[in-house]
């Protein structure tokens, strides 16, 4: 299934729901011509979103969390590195946010969703991306019920982030959180407060 794509500068890529030896055949002869996924790690989770940036393409992979690619050669996309925080939490990695920087190079903070449909629900990570081989997560922002479950919490009634902004200017990230509403959250020097 086609998901969605992403484009930057003069880089577009499309992206497919499914493992590479899962895409049709067709798809994936072209693909493996291409070596688009020559050196990217073999997954048993799936890509689920895309932002790009520049030169470079962030992939929210799920249970393998963020993975960023140099795509500054769109036919043949580099890994440069990968930050998860599954296991020991749960990720379900969904979208990413660049704050778009205002030097205008590449970003220092990405802003990453993750979509968990059972309490203790997905939130919002602050990931730094200064030094991108080596990607950290330097802050977080919960609702309460990300924290933990109170007693005869339903499960079916998801209450987690699910988007924000791609392109986000300033300290404000503007979020719809499913069943929690819509919150604008101020990550200025690296902490989390909602307004």
């Amino acid at each position: 299934m086609v998901r969605g794509c992403g484009a930057g500068g003069r880089v577009a890529v499309g992206h497919l729901e499914a493992r590479p030896e899962g895409l049709p055949h067709g798809v994936a002869h072209e693909a493996a011509r291409l070596g688009l996924f020559q050196g990217l790690p073999r997954l048993w989770t799936y890509l689920h979103d895309i932002t790009v940036y520049k030169d470079r393409a962030y992939l929210a992979y799920r249970d393998q969390g963020v993975i960023i690619l140099d795509v500054s050669d769109a036919t043949r996309p580099k890994m440069i590195s990968q930050v998860k925080w599954s296991p020991p939490e749960q990720g379900n990695t969904h979208s990413i946010g660049v704050v778009v920087p205002k030097h205008g190079g590449r970003p220092d903070l990405l802003v990453v969703a993750d979509e968990i449909f059972q309490c203790p629900y997905g939130y919002m990570h602050i990931i730094d991306v200064r030094y991108e081989r080596n990607p950290v997560q330097i802050a977080t922002f919960r609702l309460p019920v990300n924290r933990h479950c109170p007693p005869g919490t339903p499960q079916s009634d998801p209450r987690g982030i699910h988007d924000m902004d791609r392109m986000i200017r300033g300290d404000i990230v503007f979020s719809s959180w499913e069943a929690s509403g819509f919150w604008a959250v101020d990550i200025s020097l690296g902490s989390c407060h909602s307004r």
